[in-house]
């Protein structure tokens, strides 16, 4: 795959996705960021196919590493916050999902909806 193939073949990724074929998401997914180490839309998605697969730890690394590379990427954090919460670490996920709706205001309706107990202090940390 060349470079300038990069984003169309990335863009077939979330079909992969959708259908169950997290592995196959993963290795190709893991070929772009190969090819374009910097870019935080195919690093969380490998991410979100990790989760799938219960590869919380890949998942939470590839959040972070794209999260580093744009910290204003409001996905990664609201998918992290996603993972966090489910896994028991419901401060860190809070945090994470306060960043991305402060970052991208159009996931509020997602978060309110999946955290309706906890909006009062998503969005007290989303203002600081």
């Amino acid at each position: 795959m060349s470079a300038t193939r990069l984003p169309a073949a990335v863009l077939t990724r979330p079909v992969q996705h959708g259908l169950g074929l997290y592995t196959d998401a993963i290795l190709d997914f893991s070929m772009a960021i190969n090819l374009r180490p910097s870019y935080p839309y195919a690093i969380t998605n490998r991410a979100r196919a990790y989760v799938e697969l219960g590869l919380h730890s890949q998942a939470i690394g590839d959040f972070g590493r794209a999260i580093a590379i744009n910290p204003l990427y409001a996905y990664a954090y609201y998918y992290r916050g996603i993972l966090y919460c489910s896994l028991g670490r419901k401060s860190d996920g809070l945090f994470d999902l306060s960043r991305a709706v402060r970052f991208a205001p159009h996931l509020w309706a997602a978060v309110r909806a999946a955290y309706p107990d906890d909006v009062a202090q998503i969005e007290a940390q989303a203002s600081v």
